[in-house]
């Protein structure tokens, strides 16, 4: 522990600066994030009345024609139009979730960036006082560790819950994903 009040002062300062603008981030972040969503929608509502519009006239053109192979057509025309409405709005929703995973990753980035200068900021050492940095972490969301780096994250079977488990079992029933038989064993008293 630094014995230096200004030291310790700055520090704090640097911590508090570094707090500040990582909500500032975040609540800017929120802020265009809700901006996007409301233009993200009425986007969407626009394009999806351009197509049922377009939907609408090709079927009044069907009930108008004359004969059977103009209805047949202006039905043709109907369906490709509702098809192709679709397919865009399928397309609109990957580009959105494509386009929000980059934003998260950019918010990342910029939290990253600002906690990084406050551990630059921390105190000198002190004589006689060592000083290291840990690092602690929380997982919050496994799947997208697993997704961002597959190293990250290691799966290992339940010995115990797995043998518990084919104690119960009867010779003839079977767990998905696993082979088992029993074996003697023998101990000595």
């Amino acid at each position: 522990m630094s014995h230096d009040p200004k030291r310790r002062r700055r520090s704090g300062e640097a911590k508090q600066k570094a707090w500040e603008e990582e909500k500032r981030i975040r609540d800017d972040a929120d802020r265009k994030e809700r901006e996007e969503q409301d233009r993200l929608a009425k986007e969407a509502q626009d394009k999806r009345d351009a197509a049922a519009k377009l939907v609408r006239e090709a079927q009044d053109k069907a009930a108008r024609a004359r004969t059977a192979a103009g209805r047949e057509k202006a039905d043709r025309e109907a369906k490709e139009a509702q098809e192709r409405a679709d397919a865009q709005a399928k397309l609109d929703q990957e580009k959105a979730i494509a386009d929000e995973k980059a934003r998260q990753d950019q918010l990342a980035q910029k939290i990253i960036d600002t906690r990084s200068s406050v551990a630059a900021a921390v105190p000198g050492k002190v004589a006689g006082v060592a000083n290291r940095v840990e690092y602690k972490y929380e997982v919050t969301d496994l799947a997208a560790l697993y997704e961002a780096n597959p190293f990250f994250v290691k799966l290992t079977p339940n010995d115990a819950a797995i043998k518990s488990a084919l104690k119960q079992l009867r010779d003839d029933q079977k767990i998905p994903g696993l082979t088992w038989r029993k074996e003697a064993a023998v101990s000595i008293r």
